[in-house]
């Protein structure tokens, strides 16, 4: 149950010794928390991490070291000054009381956990994003994961940073070495997609794409591969789009620009391909596709010399069909 108002008359009294601190206050009661759970459970501006500190430096690696100089009640909070760093931390009394977490505070809890595993008849808690915007629904959502330990919650925004928004309904994000959450990766649909591509199945490389820019809408290597897949079913126009797009997200991207070029090349566009290829190149100065695919784009514009030059350049092989004419292997 959570406490609304601080009781009256409540002390502090500091065990130095085995680093506790405990509340006093009306009734006889009183509760304990160790220093290492206070200074974790910190919610003011010293305590919080800025853009550059990491929320577990304020813990240090030895938890022995924790000194605390001074402690009193202000206005309703615990004010404490740390001896071992230039730090003082706030906590609000509601707070502490609500969660001590001594046996008297865990049994009014009450928590009820239900027992599940992967057979269980029990469906898991699901709550729409829009529940989250609501107080009473939100409480129900909390109930929920402390009694079943786990929920689903549907229809979130695939857009960036919503997961750390959804976290935040629920606690302070901890930021650490790694950021604020851990992103959800699309290189499962990127990889299935490569594998569609391999078997010629390019509708399913396509799908595969979509689902990995649904997870991360800037992803230049599934617009650039989803690109390739457009180009494989003869979808040039499409393919185009999906190269600029990857190409908007990332201009210095060699492989892109060389991509393009080709499907440019396809649609008789050999001013915007040569424009592209050379792009590659001048960013990617190794790329053969990009110095083969200029070959072909100058041989067909009709600069022989060179493009036979480039083509060699691009440890591509000459061939001549007389019916298709020119192509490389």
């Amino acid at each position: 149950m959570a406490v609304t108002k601080p009781p009256g008359n409540v002390t502090v009294t500091l065990d130095a010794v085995n680093r506790k601190l405990r509340l006093n206050w009306s009734g006889d009661q009183s509760t304990e928390f160790h220093y290492i759970w206070l200074r974790h459970h910190a919610r003011c501006p010293d305590g919080l991490p800025n853009d550059t500190s990491i929320k577990i430096d304020l813990v240090p690696d030895d938890p022995a070291s924790l000194v605390i100089d001074d402690c009193k009640i202000i206005d309703e909070h615990l004010e404490i000054t740390w001896g071992d760093r230039d730090l003082k931390t706030t906590h609000p009394l509601t707070a502490l009381i609500s969660f001590r977490y001594d046996s008297i505070g865990r049994k009014r809890r009450k928590p009820a956990p239900v027992l599940w595993s992967s057979d269980t008849a029990v469906p898991i808690p699901c709550y729409p994003y829009s529940d989250l915007q609501n107080q009473a629904s939100l409480l129900q959502i909390s109930l929920a994961i402390r009694d079943f330990g786990i929920v689903r919650i549907k229809k979130v925004p695939v857009i960036p940073g919503t997961v750390a928004k959804v976290a935040e309904h629920f606690g302070v994000v901890h930021r650490n070495n790694y950021g604020d959450v851990f992103d959800v990766k699309s290189d499962a649909h990127m990889a299935l997609g490569h594998e569609y591509r391999d078997a010629s199945m390019a509708n399913a490389a396509i799908a595969s794409y979509r689902k990995a820019l649904a997870i991360k809408p800037d992803y230049a290597d599934a617009y650039n591969n989803m690109g390739s897949a457009l180009k494989d079913k003869g979808d040039l126009e499409e393919a185009i789009d999906s190269y600029k797009q990857a190409l908007r997200i990332k201009p210095d991207y060699a492989e892109g620009h060389s991509n393009l070029g080709a499907a440019l090349q396809l649609l008789n566009q050999t001013e915007p391909a040569l424009a592209s290829y050379e792009k590659a190149i001048s960013l990617k100065k190794d790329l053969n596709t990009a110095i083969s695919g200029l070959g072909m784009a100058l041989l067909k514009k009709g600069e022989h010399s060179e493009g036979l030059d480039k083509l060699r350049q691009g440890d591509g092989s000459i061939l001549f069909n007389i019916k298709s004419g020119l192509s490389i292997k």
